[in-house]
Protein backbone atom coordinates (compact mmCIF):
# COMPACT_ATOMS: atom_id res chain seq x y z
CA UNK A 1 0.00 0.00 0.00
CA UNK A 2 1.33 3.35 -0.79
CA UNK A 3 2.44 5.96 1.71
CA UNK A 4 0.05 8.71 2.45
CA UNK A 5 0.86 12.73 2.19
CA UNK A 6 -0.28 14.19 4.81
CA UNK A 7 -2.09 18.04 4.64
CA UNK A 8 -1.27 19.28 8.46
CA UNK A 9 -3.31 22.02 9.26
CA UNK A 10 -2.48 25.25 11.68
CA UNK A 11 -4.74 27.74 13.01
CA UNK A 12 -2.51 30.44 14.69
CA UNK A 13 -2.47 33.88 16.69
CA UNK A 14 0.40 35.01 16.11
CA UNK A 15 1.83 32.95 19.64
CA UNK A 16 5.65 32.65 19.06
CA UNK A 17 5.64 28.89 20.00
CA UNK A 18 4.53 28.38 15.89
CA UNK A 19 8.36 28.67 15.32
CA UNK A 20 9.35 25.91 18.00
CA UNK A 21 6.20 23.44 16.64
CA UNK A 22 7.58 24.09 13.19
CA UNK A 23 10.85 23.20 13.58
CA UNK A 24 10.07 20.09 15.62
CA UNK A 25 7.83 19.31 12.40
CA UNK A 26 10.28 20.16 9.73
CA UNK A 27 12.28 16.94 9.66
CA UNK A 28 9.29 14.74 9.30
CA UNK A 29 7.68 16.56 6.16
CA UNK A 30 8.40 15.07 2.76
CA UNK A 31 7.81 17.26 -0.51
CA UNK A 32 4.87 15.59 -0.84
CA UNK A 33 3.30 16.65 2.02
CA UNK A 34 1.89 20.12 3.05
CA UNK A 35 1.58 22.69 6.35
CA UNK A 36 -0.84 24.97 6.13
CA UNK A 37 -0.67 27.37 8.53
CA UNK A 38 -3.89 30.16 8.74
CA UNK A 39 -3.62 33.05 10.42
CA UNK A 40 -6.95 34.34 13.48
CA UNK A 41 -6.82 37.61 11.59
CA UNK A 42 -3.90 39.41 10.22
CA UNK A 43 -1.10 37.88 12.13
CA UNK A 44 1.94 39.65 11.21
CA UNK A 45 3.92 37.59 13.58
CA UNK A 46 3.10 34.01 12.43
CA UNK A 47 3.76 35.34 9.10
CA UNK A 48 7.32 36.61 9.39
CA UNK A 49 7.85 33.13 11.78
CA UNK A 50 6.81 31.07 8.58
CA UNK A 51 8.43 33.44 5.94
CA UNK A 52 11.74 32.72 8.41
CA UNK A 53 11.36 29.17 8.58
CA UNK A 54 10.83 28.92 4.76
CA UNK A 55 13.99 30.67 3.90
CA UNK A 56 15.73 28.47 6.18
CA UNK A 57 14.52 25.38 5.95
CA UNK A 58 12.55 24.74 2.47
CA UNK A 59 10.00 22.79 4.06
CA UNK A 60 6.48 22.92 2.22
CA UNK A 61 4.68 25.16 4.97
CA UNK A 62 2.94 28.08 4.04
CA UNK A 63 0.92 31.00 5.38
CA UNK A 64 -2.71 31.69 4.69
CA UNK A 65 -3.61 35.16 6.25
CA UNK A 66 -8.05 34.40 6.93
CA UNK A 67 -9.89 37.60 6.89
CA UNK A 68 -12.20 36.29 9.52
CA UNK A 69 -11.24 36.83 13.22
CA UNK A 70 -12.59 34.17 15.70
CA UNK A 71 -11.36 32.31 19.11
CA UNK A 72 -10.11 28.77 18.49
CA UNK A 73 -9.47 28.68 14.86
CA UNK A 74 -12.42 27.03 13.89
CA UNK A 75 -13.07 28.84 10.20
CA UNK A 76 -9.62 28.79 9.42
CA UNK A 77 -9.34 24.95 9.53
CA UNK A 78 -12.37 24.66 7.99
CA UNK A 79 -10.73 26.51 5.05
CA UNK A 80 -7.26 24.65 5.18
CA UNK A 81 -9.55 21.30 4.89
CA UNK A 82 -11.15 22.39 1.24
CA UNK A 83 -7.31 23.80 0.35
CA UNK A 84 -5.96 20.47 1.37
CA UNK A 85 -4.24 18.18 -1.04
CA UNK A 86 -3.17 15.55 0.96
CA UNK A 87 -4.34 12.28 1.88
CA UNK A 88 -4.62 12.69 5.69
CA UNK A 89 -5.63 15.34 6.98
CA UNK A 90 -3.31 16.13 10.41
CA UNK A 91 -4.58 18.88 12.43
CA UNK A 92 -1.80 20.64 15.10
CA UNK A 93 -1.85 23.68 17.25
CA UNK A 94 0.35 26.31 17.10
CA UNK A 95 1.37 25.63 20.34
CA UNK A 96 1.48 21.80 20.07
CA UNK A 97 4.45 19.62 19.90
CA UNK A 98 4.48 17.09 17.27
CA UNK A 99 6.86 13.94 18.38
CA UNK A 100 10.14 13.37 16.96
CA UNK A 101 8.34 9.92 14.99
CA UNK A 102 4.65 11.52 14.95
CA UNK A 103 3.83 11.87 11.21
CA UNK A 104 5.61 8.38 10.42
CA UNK A 105 3.90 6.65 12.80
CA UNK A 106 0.42 8.43 11.52
CA UNK A 107 1.54 7.82 7.54
CA UNK A 108 2.75 3.93 8.77
CA UNK A 109 -0.51 3.84 10.49
CA UNK A 110 -2.52 5.49 7.37
CA UNK A 111 -0.65 2.88 5.02
CA UNK A 112 -1.26 -0.21 7.34
CA UNK A 113 -5.97 1.01 7.54
CA UNK A 114 -6.11 3.08 3.84
CA UNK A 115 -9.45 4.77 4.11
CA UNK A 116 -10.39 4.37 7.35
CA UNK A 117 -9.82 7.07 10.21
CA UNK A 118 -7.42 7.09 12.34
CA UNK A 119 -7.67 8.15 16.73
CA UNK A 120 -4.21 8.21 18.37
CA UNK A 121 -2.92 8.96 22.02
CA UNK A 122 -1.81 12.36 23.11
CA UNK A 123 -0.41 13.63 26.04
CA UNK A 124 -2.84 16.74 26.80
CA UNK A 125 -1.74 18.94 30.14
CA UNK A 126 0.23 15.82 31.05
CA UNK A 127 -2.72 13.11 30.82
CA UNK A 128 -2.63 10.24 28.49
CA UNK A 129 -5.46 10.79 26.08
CA UNK A 130 -7.70 8.67 25.62
CA UNK A 131 -8.51 7.04 28.66
CA UNK A 132 -11.29 4.99 26.79
CA UNK A 133 -12.58 3.84 23.02
CA UNK A 134 -14.95 6.31 23.69
CA UNK A 135 -15.80 9.03 21.26
CA UNK A 136 -16.98 11.51 24.16
CA UNK A 137 -15.86 15.42 24.57
CA UNK A 138 -13.31 15.58 27.01
CA UNK A 139 -11.72 12.06 26.06
CA UNK A 140 -10.81 12.67 22.61
CA UNK A 141 -9.09 16.26 20.74
CA UNK A 142 -8.51 17.14 17.32
CA UNK A 143 -4.96 16.66 17.29
CA UNK A 144 -5.75 12.68 17.83
CA UNK A 145 -8.13 12.43 15.15
CA UNK A 146 -6.69 11.14 11.40
CA UNK A 147 -9.05 11.72 8.99
CA UNK A 148 -8.51 10.55 4.78
CA UNK A 149 -9.38 13.56 2.93
CA UNK A 150 -12.19 12.79 1.00
CA UNK A 151 -14.59 15.69 0.58
CA UNK A 152 -17.89 14.93 1.19
CA UNK A 153 -16.92 12.58 3.89
CA UNK A 154 -16.06 14.94 6.62
CA UNK A 155 -17.52 16.82 9.27
CA UNK A 156 -16.84 20.98 9.71
CA UNK A 157 -15.51 22.67 12.66
CA UNK A 158 -18.68 24.55 14.46
CA UNK A 159 -17.88 28.31 16.08
CA UNK A 160 -18.04 26.72 19.49
CA UNK A 161 -14.92 25.41 21.66
CA UNK A 162 -15.71 21.91 21.80
CA UNK A 163 -15.83 22.12 17.47
CA UNK A 164 -13.17 19.41 17.47
CA UNK A 165 -15.33 16.69 18.90
CA UNK A 166 -18.18 18.43 16.42
CA UNK A 167 -15.93 17.49 13.27
CA UNK A 168 -14.91 14.17 14.61
CA UNK A 169 -18.16 13.44 15.31
CA UNK A 170 -19.47 15.07 11.75
CA UNK A 171 -17.15 13.10 10.21
CA UNK A 172 -17.85 9.57 11.80
CA UNK A 173 -21.20 9.65 10.39
CA UNK A 174 -19.87 8.86 7.28
CA UNK A 175 -18.17 6.07 7.87
CA UNK A 176 -18.94 2.57 9.58
CA UNK A 177 -17.88 2.31 13.40
CA UNK A 178 -15.56 -0.34 12.57
CA UNK A 179 -13.94 1.76 10.12
CA UNK A 180 -12.27 4.23 13.20
CA UNK A 181 -8.55 2.62 14.45
CA UNK A 182 -7.90 3.21 17.87
CA UNK A 183 -3.88 3.50 17.91
CA UNK A 184 -1.90 3.69 21.63
CA UNK A 185 1.13 5.68 19.29
CA UNK A 186 2.00 9.10 20.75
CA UNK A 187 1.88 11.20 17.92
CA UNK A 188 1.77 15.01 19.42
CA UNK A 189 1.62 16.77 22.78
CA UNK A 190 -0.86 19.50 23.78
CA UNK A 191 0.93 22.82 24.61
CA UNK A 192 4.52 24.23 24.86
CA UNK A 193 5.68 25.86 28.31
CA UNK A 194 8.10 28.20 26.73
CA UNK A 195 7.15 31.92 26.37
CA UNK A 196 4.30 33.44 23.89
Amino acid sequence: MPTPTLTIITPTIGRTSLATMLYALAPQLEDSDECLVLGDGPQPVAEQIVALFVSSMRAPVRYIEHALVQNWGNPQRNTAIRMAKGDLLVFIDDDDCPLSDGLSTIKRVGAEHPKRLLMFSMLHQGIRLPQTQEVVPGNISGQMFIAPNVPGRLGTWSDRYAADFDFIEGTMRHYAAEDLVWREEITTTQGFRGPG
